[in-house]
């Protein structure tokens, strides 16, 4: 059988709430270096993900919710957390998406992984996004 024939015709790929589930389910992310606010290289595909989308979407508008991992104090990470939503904005707002459908919001720390694990720390040093 010719699997990638199938795959390229699948109706899946073109399901908008299929993908606006994916995105909802932190399927789509910006990733960020220990106390960096500037998205690693390998974020690129996850920033032209939700770019394409809110291109074709012209209507909806999406939550940049920063996370950081446990690392350091409280405030400073909320800020970090803040700053990491805010450059991802910033990149959007570079690409012609009108700020008024770009919600900035600073969870602060990501408690859901073990803080010991380097590994598991860099998962959760991201942005995520929820469209509205």
């Amino acid at each position: 059988k010719n699997y990638t024939n199938k795959a390229d015709q699948s109706p899946i790929l073109s399901d908008n709430d299929l993908i606006k589930s994916m995105i909802n389910g932190g399927f789509v992310a910006a990733y960020f270096d220990f106390g960096k606010s500037t998205p690693t290289n390998v974020s690129a595909d996850g920033i032209d993900f939700i770019l394409t989308y809110l291109r074709k979407n012209p209507t909806d508008s999406i939550d940049i919710i920063g996370h950081t991992d446990e690392l350091g104090k409280t405030e400073y990470n909320d800020k970090l957390s803040n700053a990491r939503a805010n450059s991802i904005k910033k990149v959007l707002e570079a690409a012609k998406i009108d700020s008024s459908r770009l919600n900035v919001i600073a969870a602060g720390e990501d408690s859901s992984v073990d803080k010991n694990s380097e590994s598991a720390r860099k998962l959760v040093r991201k942005v995520t996004f929820v469209v509205k």
